[in-house]
């Protein structure tokens, strides 16, 4: 089996004898050479009024025609009036049916009904009308119709599209175990790795064969051979240039006589065709899909003055002062409670601050505000196509509707999917959702809260994509480490002083500074403290003098001329209009851990030839898994929503039990399993020392305070009721729990989300000194690194390892998901005249 990469239907008609070459010709080894093709719009060949067997039949033509040739005959014997006319019949239906016996025109309708039982329809499906069968059973219609000629050479054109998974799955198993010949064209990635065993890629107009690999490979030796091609090409250019630089220096003079001989070496370079490396062609390969380009504005975008906000008459932050300007990319950072998200509210306009003020700029900026639980604005009863179209009406840009089902794609929402509705999809389907509709619209200013809270880690590298192009004011809250470093250019940190110091740069950069900060901050302290200590010894000076003593040296320093106060909380280093004393530097610290388990004996944790699926009516999610994972395991599941990564640890914990094969388990493994549904499930009435002292009542109240305490959890927040903790601060308590009890394996479903920074570092540190295994589900990629974590794909059913690094990975995502947006555009536009606008197929 062989797949076109380009070309697509034209290079098939062609072998099929449709279509004359312009030039050449296709030899075929013998004249007799059968040729059969399944067509993109098989689907208008079929007659749905009639039966099945009747429209399998219809392929028999010549048969039928022989045979209703014999019934004429049969039906003139019956009338013929004497000998010789009956004879003449008899001689010419005997001859017809001889024809008709070496034909196999007799067996047409056990071939028919035979074909269609390999198909996989039932006896009650024989006689139904073809009309009355779903896009994937017409396309069985028509596979085995081209099937029923009986070809030496089989011809599919995008067989997949219009399929759910299943068929996919049956096709794919089906074409395998065929023995003709097959050449196809799909832009289904899978499906050609699992069917083929050779690609002929053309690319400018020229083809080349690759033999003995699947797509995947094909996709390796390509870039092996571009790199080669690209190496030569540069070699040979840079080597004519050369020439030519020499040639033009020494034209004249003594060394003329070699310049003409290096002039004439060159021209015969250039006009030989088989020495002169042509140039690789480019790369087209790319997002596509065009966003709106919203209006230009002016460069003041907002501006806060004064601004304080907090809630109970607690303040979270105070003094803001904030000039917005257009281009800006700034992240919000703080501890989890700091008001991160209440001051983005304020600067979208959602919220009103307490004192202070927030004034828009330019009358063109266009704000954006996407919150953490945005999908609770959506119209639920509109499915995921509609809503998208709705989002699009508004832009100044048209978009067709291919150009809306390859933007969906990237948010995973691929085939049948689109034409869901929101309210059966997770709240993660529906954040997606989301953030695809605000795309839509030509905003010149974003506020994202959390976007990559709900996004599996393919979404969030395409985001992360995105967000780098775009060429507007961003300012984001987020927890993930590498997502900042790629997308913000400005931290602003809310201090636990309350104040909001900015830093020039991303989020490495501004943990280094805030270092260097709080070192300085530490020293100016300790040299307060000296001077204090010093003037107190002298016995006549009170505490309360030497402190205004101090207060008064400290305010005689100040250099007339000094800094504007913008530029020093631009340098994260402002100091007090009035003189204060020093405070001593507080650090924000979180440390967990998880305590040092029991070793147990092998095997902790085996997966023998396991199979899953949730109903016999329904396909495997997995198949004949082979794995182990013991106390040094440190692994992260990857691959697309959908894929099977939840069920895989539903699997792993004995939540669900394997259909196929066995899960063994060491008797005296403890699991510790942690995920968002979890956190819900707390119970909202107690408070979370209540709650833990419950489950471990060996512990005291002191020490679950303690622990509460170390892993971030304010104090004030140890006794209240669970349902007034943010879910930042709900998760710890979870993670409090995990610790306690005393795990040999951790099962880690999404664990950074709703957490701070700080936390997540901590949560890194906890995991690099657990002695126990650990398997998790992450889309941070700073949680991935920082743990030394091996990548587990789940993809085609199985669940393989990763033998590269994360970058590596992270490169293949994106190529990927441009591939993807490719692949949906050509789905799409094919499936173009059976979708209408609306979303509604006809």
């Amino acid at each position: 089996e062989k797949a076109l990469t380009d070309g697509k239907s034209t290079q098939l008609k062609i072998l099929a004898g449709e279509l004359e070459p312009t030039s050449g010709e296709v030899a075929t080894s013998s004249a007799s050479l059968k040729v059969a093709f399944l067509r993109q719009e098989f689907g208008e060949s079929l007659d749905g009024e009639k039966a099945l067997t009747e429209e399998l039949a219809s392929v028999f033509v010549e048969e039928a025609s022989l045979l209703e040739r014999i019934a004429r005959l049969e039906d003139e014997l019956s009338r013929a009036e004497d000998d010789s006319a009956r004879m003449a019949v008899l001689d010419e239906l005997g001859a017809a049916q001889e024809t008709a016996r070496k034909s196999g025109a007799y067996q047409v309708e056990g071939r028919v009904e035979k074909v269609a039982i390999e198909m996989g329809f039932g006896d009650a499906d024989l006689s139904a009308k073809v009309g009355s069968f779903s896009g994937g059973w017409k396309m069985r219609i028509g596979l085995a119709k081209v099937l029923l000629e009986q070809p030496d050479v089989l011809l599919l054109d995008e067989p997949t599209n219009h399929l759910d998974l299943e068929s996919v799955e049956w096709l794919e198993g089906f074409l395998r175990e065929q023995t003709v010949a097959m050449a196809l064209v799909s832009h289904d990635r899978e499906f050609l790795d699992k069917v083929c065993n050779r690609i002929v890629d053309t690319e400018g107009g020229v083809t080349t064969a690759y033999d003995d690999v699947n797509y995947s490979v094909f996709l390796k030796r390509k870039a092996q051979r571009r790199a080669a091609w690209e190496a030569a090409y540069k070699k040979q250019q840079a080597k004519i240039a050369d020439d030519k630089a020499f040639i033009n220096r020494f034209r004249t003079g003594s060394r003329a006589q070699q310049a003409k001989s290096r002039e004439r070496q060159l021209e015969r370079l250039l006009n030989d065709p088989d020495e002169l490396v042509p140039r690789p062609p480019t790369d087209k390969r790319g997002l596509r899909f065009r966003f709106p380009e919203p209006p230009r504005c002016g460069l003041e975008v907002l501006s806060a003055r004064g601004v304080r906000h907090g809630y109970g008459g607690r303040t979270l932050f105070e003094d803001v002062d904030l000039d917005l300007r257009s281009g800006d990319r700034i992240a919000i950072l703080g501890p989890n409670g700091a008001g991160k998200s209440t001051l983005l509210r304020l600067l979208a306009g959602i919220e009103a601050p307490d004192a202070g003020e927030i004034r828009p700029g330019s009358a063109n900026v266009r704000t954006a505000y996407f919150a953490q639980n945005q999908a609770d604005a959506l119209d639920l009863s509109k499915t995921v196509i509609k809503t998208i179209e709705d989002a699009s009406a508004d832009s100044p840009t048209e978009y067709s509707y291919e150009e809306l089902r390859a933007l969906l794609g990237q948010f995973k929402f691929r085939g049948d999917d689109v034409f869901k509705k929101l309210e059966s999809l997770s709240g993660g389907e529906k954040a997606r959702v989301a953030l695809c509709a605000m795309m839509l619209q030509p905003y010149n200013c974003l506020m994202l809260d959390e976007p990559t809270n709900h996004l599996d880690l393919n979404a969030v590298i395409w985001l992360d994509d995105y967000l780098q192009k775009y060429k507007h004011t961003l300012m984001v809250v987020s927890h993930d480490q590498d997502f900042l470093n790629s997308v913000c250019v400005e931290i602003l940190h809310i201090s636990e002083e309350r104040k909001l110091d900015a830093y020039r740069g991303n989020y490495d950069t501004f943990k280094t500074l805030e270092e260097q900060k709080r070192a300085q901050q530490q020293k100016e302290w300790e040299k307060q403290q000296k001077q204090l200590r010093a003037l107190k010894s002298k016995g006549s000076t009170s505490k309360a003098k030497a402190e205004e003593l101090v207060k008064k040296q400290a305010q005689n320093k100040r250099e007339p001329g000094a800094r504007s106060k913008k530029q020093a909380v631009a340098s994260g280093q402002e100091s007090s209009e009035v003189a204060q004393l020093i405070e001593r530097p507080r650090e924000y610290l979180v440390k967990m851990e998880f305590p040092t388990c029991a070793t147990l004996s092998p095997p902790v944790l085996q997966v023998c030839d396991a199979g899953f699926r949730y109903s016999p009516a329904l396909p495997y999610i997995f198949t004949e898994m082979n794995f182990g994972i013991d106390q040094e395991t440190r692994v992260c599941v990857v691959g697309n929503n959908g894929s099977g990564k939840s069920t895989l640890l539903n699997l792993l914990t004995g939540k669900l039990n394997p259909t196929d094969g066995e899960i063994k388990r060491n008797p005296r493994l403890r699991i510790g399993v942690y995920n968002q549904h979890f956190v819900e499930r707390l119970p909202m009435d107690e408070s979370p020392v209540d709650y833990l002292r419950r489950l471990f009542q060996e512990e005291t109240y002191q020490s679950i305070r303690n622990m509460l305490g170390r892993y971030g959890l304010s104090g004030h927040a140890h006794t209240i009721a669970m349902r007034d903790l943010s879910g930042g601060q709900k998760a710890r308590v979870v993670l409090c729990e995990l610790s306690l009890m005393n795990p040999h394996m951790l099962l880690l479903d999404e664990p950074t989300n709703n957490l701070d920074i700080e936390t997540i570092d901590a949560l890194c540190d906890a995991i690099n000194g657990y002695n126990g295994g650990v398997v998790c589900v992450t889309h941070d990629a700073r949680l991935i690194e920082a743990t030394n974590m091996r990548l587990w794909v789940v993809e085609n059913r199985q669940v393989t390892e990763w033998g590269e690094p994360f970058e590596a990975y992270r490169d293949h995502l994106l190529t990927s998901l441009e591939e993807a947006m490719a692949k949906e555009d050509q789905r799409v536009t094919a499936a173009g005249l059976s979708v209408d606008m609306g979303g509604n197929r006809n």
